[in-house]
């Protein structure tokens, strides 16, 4: 995993872009005021401020809350065309009021303000590069805040990890004077990426090969991120495992998505002193030819153990998204 202040910082120096406030003292009256949108549709225009409820923050969809406060500051600018999609730009604010070179894009999608900002990082433990994903699920509320979910999504095999934190969005101002934003009116249209598809509440099965027993079911519910206009995406699966919540991470590259965790360390075996590191790898293939929403997905779960005493164990793994669920989550073999 990544250092939870690394996290920290990519919600404010990269997600933030829901925000926007002055550093203190009289807000600057826009040089030029924003056209409105020209169609209808929601309006972000001004000066944000994001609040993070750091006491509900998770880690892997268990608990780990904060109580240092975490906040950012963001100018947005939004526009809506005559078919009614909406786009709006957005930049990050220093402390002192002035813009910085870090921007986003938000989209209008099923009625939330969507965005995803990679960023490059590195392992905690062991210095590997690693890949952050940050995004944001932004609902427009009655009083003209938005509320929503930051999510920190940690991609790669070597620390996949996943921070969550609910968010609070709210106007304090107008644009300020010398803040030049991206015009949304000319931005490119969004081009979905078709691992987008891959969302909504599936039952995985999990049986071992040859099968032996009943297989594990678990009700999953997937959502699936890209960076705007590319094939850089990663997926969230959520689930609860006697009543524990759990929240993994897949990465998708090419034609696949994988999950690489560390199991800790297990014994050889009854009467052997020694122990080994085990390690977990799912692999999910995308569906040819496929649909939107993908409806069966199929894939392998393997576990893995080294020297002194290696061995490896293979599961198949079914999403079905028709299938009825189970009526409470049951542990999946191999977990």
């Amino acid at each position: 995993m990544v250092l939870w202040w690394r996290g920290l910082a990519v919600a404010m120096m990269t997600a933030l872009l829901v925000v926007g406030c002055s550093s203190g003292g009289d807000e600057s009256e826009p040089t030029t005021p924003s056209p409105a949108p020209s169609a209808a549709g929601p309006v972000l225009n001004g000066l944000y401020k994001v609040d993070f409820d750091v006491a509900k923050r998770t880690q892997l969809g268990a608990p780990s809350p904060r109580t240092e406060p975490m906040s950012a500051r963001w100018v947005l600018d939004s526009h809506c065309a005559a078919d009614n999609v909406c786009v709006a730009t957005g930049t990050r604010i220093k402390p002192d009021g002035s813009p910085t070179n870090i921007q986003g894009t938000l989209d209008l999608i099923d009625g939330n303000w969507v965005m995803v900002i990679a960023e490059d990082s590195k392992c905690r433990a062991g210095g590997q590069p690693a890949r952050v994903l940050g995004t944001w699920v932004l609902t427009p509320q009655p009083d003209d805040t938005l509320s929503g979910t930051w999510t920190e999504i940690t991609t790669g095999p070597d620390c996949p990890w996943v921070v969550q934190m609910p968010v609070t969005v709210t106007k304090q101002g107008e644009i300020p004077e010398g803040v030049q934003l991206i015009d949304p009116a000319a931005v490119e249209a969004r081009k979905p990426s078709k691992a987008q598809a891959f969302g909504g509440t599936y039952t995985q099965t999990i049986t071992t090969q040859p099968p032996d027993g009943a297989p594990g079911v678990l009700t999953v519910e997937v959502a699936t991120f890209c960076v705007r206009n590319t094939d850089e995406c990663a997926s969230t699966q959520a689930t609860a495992i006697d009543n524990d919540p759990q929240l993994t991470p897949l990465t998708f590259t090419g034609d696949r998505w994988t999950y690489r965790w560390d199991r800790g360390e297990k014994s050889c075996g009854p009467g052997m002193p020694d122990k080994v590191r085990s390690f977990g790898f799912d692999e999910i293939v995308f569906p040819e030819p496929s649909e939107n929403p993908i409806v069966t997905l199929s894939g392998t779960r393997r576990l893995e153990a080294g020297e002194p005493c290696p061995t490896q164990q293979t599961f198949d793994l079914e999403y079905d998204r028709a299938a009825a669920p189970p009526p409470a989550p049951a542990p999946a073999p191999g977990g």
